[in-house]
């Protein structure tokens, strides 16, 4: 539970640090305009015909930096929780065990650091790594479509 409630409230943080700093509104508009761009692209390979494949190679270099422009605002912000997050997560570590089981899964899984792989009365021990990402993406994506941050 404690893992649950700190990863809601550093998702919490996240999602108004990226809520005050990007421009979501205009993020999604470019999101919107690459898709078609790309899309435009796609048909106009498919048809073969040089003129509007070149007209849409112009189109896709300008749709793609304006892409990237976004997504480096949208990384910045990301910066400024990065360090105090795993600095939380490594306290968090410290004062659990890092090798604790702290939940139980259904399933067997292994994926390098998530995992799910210790037999325990029918179930599967997930350590504390592999339950603190299943319960941060899972609260973010709540999170991020509250708010309106999810693009």
């Amino acid at each position: 539970m404690l893992i649950l409630v700190i990863a809601v409230c550093m998702n919490l943080v996240s999602n108004y640090i990226i809520k005050k700093r990007v421009d979501v509104k205009a993020e999604r508009m470019v999101r919107a305009e690459y898709n078609a761009v790309m899309k435009e692209y796609r048909e106009a390979l498919s048809s073969g015909d040089q003129a509007r494949i070149d007209r849409a190679k112009k189109r896709q270099k300008v749709a793609q930096e304006m892409m990237m422009k976004q997504s480096s605002v949208r990384m910045k912000s990301t910066f400024y929780f990065l360090l105090p997050f795993t600095l939380v997560y490594f306290a968090a570590s410290y004062v659990i065990g890092f090798g604790t089981h702290t939940a139980i899964s259904p399933y067997a899984f292994d994926l390098y650091l998530v995992r799910s792989s210790v037999p325990m009365g029918g179930y599967y021990a997930m350590d504390l790594i592999t339950w603190w990402i299943v319960v941060s993406f899972a609260s973010n994506l709540i999170i991020a479509r509250a708010m309106g941050t999810s693009t």
